[in-house]
């Protein structure tokens, strides 16, 4: 089996997950199937940049994953058949941190142009790397969000000091640098000067009659898991979880209450 990735020039890179398995364990069971041990043997040479280059050549947003990866790669470190595994999200994290802290700026690469425009809905990470991927073949994209800041849930249900709302942007810098043009504050649902119609269908076929050529929906998943209890809804107290940490992250910090009972909901 093979998987196309978008390299840093815009082209399409067939990789063979297949070869991947059994030979680069880790790069395999990476989600994104980033470079894994090429990135960290530029690390080891000293090339922090090339290493950071080569990063986005696969993943938009590396230094939101050296906050918050749940490290899959590690459990598959063939390193980890001797001792220990190699720390590669502490080391993805030791080169995006370098890069931000520096202010390196990295020059969108030069892609030629296309004719064709196309419409996201949705700013968040499945969004913003359609985007990110368009735009690297040349596409002229726009992406269209409802709230008032992009990164979906890693805006909204990831705490601040969890992920530092600076490093989602410096990821978003990079996508805008390739010409993406992102709209807040625009839901597809509500009149505006841009979607003229409460029809989500009419919405999408007003953004085809605009010009754009196809249109990627990028939603999102934003409701909690219910518990399916008697008094679960409309119960003056009860909150559900991403409800609460959007508002939270909204700046709303008001105390819920002396005491408080979260009740998590754990699947495999």
């Amino acid at each position: 089996m093979s998987q196309s990735a978008v390299s840093e020039q815009g082209t399409r890179v067939s990789l063979d997950l297949d070869w991947l398995k059994e030979n680069i364990r880790c790069q395999h069971r990476c989600p994104a199937h980033m470079d894994i041990p090429g990135y960290i043997r530029l690390i080891s040479q000293g090339k922090y940049l090339e290493s950071y280059k080569l990063m986005l050549e696969t993943n938009p947003f590396p230094t939101v994953c050296g906050y918050v990866c749940p490290r899959p790669c590690e459990s598959k470190c063939k390193r980890g058949d001797f001792d220990k595994p190699v720390s590669i999200d502490n080391l993805k994290r030791f080169v995006t941190d370098y890069i931000y802290k520096n202010r390196i700026k990295i020059p969108a690469p030069k892609i030629e142009k296309r004719d064709e425009k196309v419409a996201i809905i949705g700013a968040g990470p499945a969004g913003l790397t359609a985007a990110n991927d368009l735009a690297g073949m040349g596409y002229q994209v726009t992406v269209f969000e409802k709230e008032s800041r992009v990164g979906g849930m890693m805006m909204w249900a990831i705490p601040s000091y969890r992920l530092p709302r600076d490093q989602i942007m410096f990821d978003v810098s990079n996508i805008e640098a390739r010409g993406v043009e992102i709209k807040l504050n625009t839901c597809i649902k509500a009149p505006d000067k841009t979607i003229s119609s409460e029809s989500p269908d009419n919405a999408i076929s007003g953004l085809l009659e605009e010009g754009y050529k196809a249109v990627f929906l990028a939603v999102g998943a934003q409701r909690g898991r219910k518990l399916e209890v008697p008094g679960e809804e409309g119960t003056e107290g009860v909150m559900d979880c991403l409800d609460f940490l959007k508002n939270v992250s909204a700046g709303d910090l008001k105390s819920p209450g002396k005491t408080v009972a979260v009740i998590a909901i754990l699947t495999n």
